[in-house]
């Protein structure tokens, strides 16, 4: 079967597009064609190039350009079905692939179906399942309200569509539940993938120690710099432990917002030389990442989907701990493959961390 595989931004932006490689692999194993359609580049597949509309600032115009783009590739490539991954080309790819009577799936990843920020976090902390106006007024800042409200007609126009494809995966139960309340039926969860043979112990050692000076002991970050995620909370607990273990470093990886006020903590507590942040490093990196790690946090402040570092690091036979929060409790069991601690307790957090690195099996 030819399949297209729909998602704006290339490999390299996210989790999300991880996910979506290891998916087509998948396919691809089993006999199937894929072609991917991105503004980026998907290595091992066929790739039609998108145009980096998202900055444009009109959803109509989007719309308009990518439903004009999927036909002419359709015309091209024939495909027998459509696959779309993401919030910027879910609704015109749907709408095209019913114009020219191709089945479509739709796979839902994050909660950008009920939430203009996607995170159904507002800034000031607040959580809710389905945006409102009232929500927007609110908790969000008086200078994005014109946008956010904007935004949140085109999820409102938008949920009717996305209801109307042929088939739709969630890829946790907490994706699905708000998929239900924003009225969104019959989605199927569809866990994420990863080949775990690449985070094996087969993988060479000291490799991230070496390159960035790290201690002995190792707890890793990898993830966004994002208020959701957690990691100024992180930083927070684990500073606190690193004032009384000497062989320990924190080592972060990945990028966000928040980086300047990360970097900005690190210097004001004189941690440069514990602290290690990275930065945003390659795919091929992150294998060597785990093995050089003792311990992975995962500290979501948010209704986390579902991450693929729970399955990384539990690949590499890491120390997991992950916060109780959305797909996380369905992925780690506590104290059975990890270890569940409550979102924002600082000082649960310290105490399983201190239990881990004294009995890391």
């Amino acid at each position: 079967m030819k399949i297209l595989f729909v998602t704006y931004h290339g490999l390299g932006f996210g989790g999300a597009e991880v996910s979506t490689k290891y998916l087509a692999e998948g396919l691809k194993k089993r006999g199937h064609e894929v072609i991917f359609v991105s503004n980026g580049y998907y290595d091992g597949f066929k790739n039609c190039h998108l145009a980096a509309y998202k900055k444009i600032p009109f959803f109509w115009v989007h719309n308009l350009y990518m439903r004009n783009k999927i036909k002419k590739i359709i015309k091209i490539e024939k495909p027998e079905l459509i696959h779309v991954h993401d919030r910027l080309t879910s609704v015109p790819v749907i709408l095209a692939a019913k114009k020219m009577k191709i089945p479509v799936v739709v796979h839902f990843r994050d909660y950008w179906f009920a939430c203009p920020n996607s995170s159904c976090m507002a800034g000031d902390g607040f959580e809710y399942d389905e945006c409102s106006a009232g929500i927007i007024f609110r908790h969000f800042p008086i200078k994005r309200w014109i946008w956010e409200l904007y935004k949140l007609q085109s999820i409102r126009k938008a949920r009717k569509i996305l209801d109307k494809a042929d088939l739709k995966f969630a890829n946790s139960n907490a994706v699905k539940r708000r998929l239900e309340i924003c009225r969104i039926k019959d989605a199927n969860v569809v866990n994420i993938l990863r080949d775990l043979s690449k985070f094996s112990g087969k993988v060479e050692k000291n490799v991230i120690k070496k390159r960035f000076g790290l201690k002995e002991n190792v707890i890793a970050y990898v993830g966004g710099f994002t208020q959701v995620k957690g990691i100024m909370f992180a930083l927070d607990v684990v500073s606190g432990i690193l004032q009384q273990e000497e062989n320990l470093s924190f080592f972060i990886a990945g990028h966000g917002d928040l980086e300047d006020e990360m970097r900005k903590f690190v210097n004001e507590y004189h941690l440069n030389d514990r602290v290690i942040i990275a930065g945003k490093l390659s795919l091929e990196d992150m294998p060597y990442v785990y093995r050089d790690s003792d311990i992975v946090l995962l500290p979501s402040l948010w209704d986390e989907p579902l991450s693929g570092i729970l399955l990384e690091a539990g690949g590499a036979g890491k120390g997991v701990i992950a916060s109780d929060r959305g797909g996380n409790k369905e992925v780690i069991i506590d104290k059975k493959n990890g270890m569940i601690a409550a979102s924002g307790n600082k000082e649960e957090w310290r105490e399983k961390i201190l239990m881990l690195m004294k009995n890391p099996g």
